[in-house]
């Protein structure tokens, strides 16, 4: 699996703790939701605690039950219907010339609105108080014993005449024509009422001259089944908005679910929430994770009267109701209605409290920055491997020869160090690249010389006449195959340099006294050169191996007699410094140049002008370094005055 999908699959295993957040925030919110359910039904409970003493009491006789909400909007009787717009119309049966009847009160009196259809109006004519005319009449006593009927009439279009027993009375209201009929409004007090109460139209048409039809329609009620009025009284109403609390609506309704009261408190007043896009990016993951949360505070289900608390979230709004009902019950404990809270709050309780939003919040925020840096560290590093492998490949083009360039990296890490490896090895390659190709030319070269020998040897011993000429040839013949055989072995040896430097052992060694003997072997070998001896007065002593050590002067002796001249001189010496041991050889001649002292430890690299006597593979300073690497030493080559040095560091103990 790459580098990249590892990292991938260890961000995938972190969403574990998004999950447990979340796992987190759905107990919180469900913990709060309950939290404030419970409140919610413990107010609805004082309320309705303090109001039952107030709550009308159902009548006991048979009738119909007229639910009438009362409506702060004030009521004008101008015989239109502008004032009636939000009031719905009554339920229930009606005649179908009836199109609507509403009703409402203010605490002190009933108004009522009738719409009907009549083709054909017959007002009271002044002239003729006997003629039939169109008219309603409010019956009312129905439960004190005695029955009272109030005309309800009028001239024409305008304010109505009510009469009982010949008396004006406090009824009020307005006729208006419309379009298919009239509007009748009403304004009765409601004391009048308390004793059940049922209205009826005498709808006069008249189909000749002097002929009139008379038709008697129950618009509320009737003789058998009167209305009997049920609406919260003044002491209720005046009692319910004191105990309604601020940002609620307080709805009373009775046993069968009919309004009696409805009280608004500022309910739909703006909650703030801020709009910073990361605020709303929360609120809907916050949504979103709590979404399956249980909308109600019961556990089981509960009885039809029992209170009860839910939560009315819209899928459209950051905004919830909690409405909460809660029974208001007689010393009997029979039901006599019920009083209902509802409160605006924001959907997700949590965003309520600044501090669990905040903790929430920083939570998924820095879940997603790990994740983000986590898969841009991981594209990173993938980058580098993949450009890393890029160049490498690029670099080993083998028809190129090694040529192409590698960009070593020079961050300071493990990928880095990789990379300068690499470079390294290349450059190696690069190295031994080069040296084949003039390696064979020069093995051709090497080969060619003894080679010619031995055949033009041996054609003109096949010519030859007396001994002496056969012998000579023989020789000839022999020294090139010599060379030959020496060319092969010192190959060999080349090959089998590292593992034989590796077997050696270090031994406690006095370098001054070493170096010395060194000093008195070489001196013949490199005459007519000056060999001179540079030692310190004290003793030198470091754990070397003194055959390794012995074989890398004998490189650098053999190097430097190479390059001086034969009036030159050589030095061979030690010196010391605060860390090292230093072991140097130091001819007579021209520097070396800059470009050329990094090559010179590379393998197969020489120097030396073609055609000498002496084979030269170019290993003696490799040989050197291996010495020096076996012996954790440091190798380095400078021009002095004298010349150039070539010194090895050994560390002191």
């Amino acid at each position: 699996m790459k580098l990249r999908r590892q990292l991938i699959l260890i961000a995938c295993v972190m969403l574990l703790l998004p999950w447990a957040v979340i796992q987190f925030a759905k107990q919180i919110e469900q913990s709060l939701r309950e939290s404030q359910q419970q409140n919610h039904i413990q107010l609805a409970g004082f309320i309705a605690s303090l109001l039952r003493p107030e709550w009308p009491t159902p009548a006991s006789m048979g009738g119909r039950i007229l639910n009438v909400r009362q409506y702060d909007t004030p009521i004008y009787l101008d015989g239109y219907q502008d004032d009636w717009a939000e009031i719905p119309a009554l339920s229930g049966p009606k005649p179908d010339s009836i199109r609507a009847v509403k009703a409402a009160t203010d605490g002190q009196d009933l108004y009522l609105l009738v719409a009907a259809n009549d083709a054909s109006i017959q007002y009271r004519q002044p002239s003729a108080r006997s003629q039939p005319a169109d008219h309603f009449e409010l019956i009312t006593g129905y439960l004190a014993g005695g029955k009272a009927v109030t005309m309800l009439e009028t001239e024409g279009p305008g304010q109505i005449k009510a009469r009982l027993a010949g008396s004006w009375t406090s009824v009020n209201g307005m006729w208006q024509e419309d379009g298919p009929g009239f509007i009748l409004e009403l304004r009765i007090p409601l004391a009048s009422l308390q004793d059940g109460f049922s209205l009826r139209w005498i709808d006069i048409d008249k189909s000749a001259a002097w002929v009139f039809n008379r038709n008697t329609l129950d618009v509320l009620g009737s003789d058998a089944e009167p209305m009997l009025l049920n609406f919260a009284p003044p002491a209720l109403i005046h009692r319910a908005q004191e105990l309604t609390p601020e940002y609620t609506r307080l709805r009373l309704t009775d046993a069968q679910g009919a309004t009696l009261l409805e009280y608004d408190n500022d309910l739909m007043r703006y909650i703030g929430m801020q709009d910073d896009v990361w605020r709303m990016a929360m609120r809907r993951l916050l949504r979103w994770a709590v979404d399956g949360v249980s909308q109600t505070s019961e556990s089981q289900p509960l009885a039809a009267d029992a209170p009860r608390s839910t939560w009315d979230a819209s899928a459209t709004s950051e905004l919830a109701n909690l409405i909460t009902r809660y029974p208001v019950k007689n010393e009997a404990g029979k039901l006599l209605g019920w009083v209902q809270l509802e409160q605006r709050t924001p959907q997700i309780a949590a965003v309520a409290n600044d501090a669990l939003f905040a903790a929430v919040g920083g939570s998924v925020a820095l879940l997603i920055i790990i994740m983000l840096i986590l898969f841009g560290y991981a594209s990173w590093l993938s980058w580098r491997i993949t450009h890393l492998s890029k160049g490498i490949v690029s670099a080993l083009d083998t028809e190129t020869k090694f040529s192409g360039r590698f960009q070593a990296s020079r961050l300071p890490d493990e990928l880095g160090d990789l990379s300068r490896s690499f470079s390294e090895m290349l450059t190696q390659l690069r190295s031994y690249s080069e040296y084949m190709e003039s390696f064979a030319s020069k093995l051709t070269h090497e080969c060619r010389t003894p080679l010619a020998i031995v055949s033009s040897s041996l054609q003109l011993l096949e010519s030859a006449d007396n001994e002496q000429e056969k012998q000579e040839y023989l020789g000839r013949a022999r020294a090139g195959a010599e060379r030959i055989s020496a060319l092969l072995t010192a190959m060999r040896q080349a090959s089998r340099l590292e593992a034989t430097i590796q077997s050696q052992s270090l031994e406690t060694f006095d370098l001054s006294e070493l170096i010395s003997e060194l000093q008195q072997s070489y001196r013949p070998l490199v005459e007519p050169r000056r060999l001179e001896l540079e030692l310190p007065e004290a003793p030198i002593v470091a754990d070397i191996s003194a055959e390794l050590i012995a074989q890398a002067v004998d490189k650098l002796l053999e190097n430097a007699r190479d390059f001086t001249a034969p009036d030159g001189a050589i030095y061979i010496g030690v010196e010391e410094t605060k860390q090292e041991h230093w072991i140097y050889v130091e001819n007579e001649g021209d520097p070396i140049p800059e470009d050329i002292k990094e090559k010179l430890f590379t393998p197969f690299m020489s120097v030396r002008q073609d055609g000498g006597q002496e084979l030269h593979l170019g290993l003696g300073l490799v040989i050197v370094k291996l010495i020096a690497e076996f012996h954790q030493a440091r190798i380095k080559v400078e021009n002095t005055a004298r010349g150039v040095r070539f010194a090895i560091g050994l560390p002191r103990s």
